[in-house]
């Protein structure tokens, strides 16, 4: 997690409120998700927040789904904010007791950084 969390340019909870899927400037299929940001770990300021990923899960790509809640861990390339299902990225559930092993990630990045809520 230490390692993530180093590597990430962005960290950060949020709940996905649109996905729009176009074209990059090469022609390939992406999906940019928009969240309303719960918690930032690591540079998120705003309360939204957009990333691009990949539409195929063959170039690791992740299925962002409108309404739910992931932990995000994304880079910056060529100024474009980009998450990936090659990095820690997961979706999280308010379900009592569905954290599982994500309960212990969150309390390692509550220990190494200053969470922020942002407004």
């Amino acid at each position: 997690m230490e390692k993530e969390f180093l590597v990430s340019d962005c960290i950060f909870i949020g709940k996905v409120i649109r996905v729009d899927e176009s074209k990059d400037i090469h022609g390939a299929p992406i999906i940019k998700a928009e969240f309303e940001v719960v918690k930032s770990y690591k540079g998120v300021k705003n309360k939204f927040f957009s990333v691009v990923t990949n539409k195929d899960g063959k170039a690791c790509g992740f299925p962002f789904k409108v309404n739910s809640k992931y932990l995000v861990f994304a880079n910056v390339v060529d100024a474009i904010v980009t998450a990936s299902s090659c990095s820690q990225t997961k979706e999280i559930s308010d379900a009592p007791g569905s954290l599982g092993s994500t309960k212990e990630e969150l309390a390692t990045l509550d220990k190494i950084c200053s969470p922020v809520i942002p407004k």
